[in-house]
């Protein structure tokens, strides 16, 4: 079974760093794990119908088996981790 990952920057950030993403990606790649490069911008959190939700370009998001948050947020962490 593979695993499935997402890694998530801010678009300024991801800018900056394309050569480690996409080492990270071919390393995640080479243990059997499917990474994602997710930008922060694009993901919403919050509460709807009395549920936590995360929408990713505002639709619901199919959550992975892991994320590396490489943005200081403690609420997307948090958020994530539950």
């Amino acid at each position: 079974m593979k695993h499935t990952g997402w890694l998530i920057y801010n678009k300024e950030d991801a800018e900056r760093n394309t050569s480690y993403i996409n080492w990270f990606i071919k390393e995640a790649a080479l243990q059997h794990i499917s990474l994602t490069l997710v930008l922060r911008e694009n993901l919403t959190i919050g509460i709807m119908n009395d549920e936590r939700k995360i929408l990713l370009n505002h639709s619901p998001a199919h959550l992975p088996d892991f994320a590396v948050i490489r943005t200081i947020e403690p609420i997307l962490n948090l958020y994530l981790e539950t």
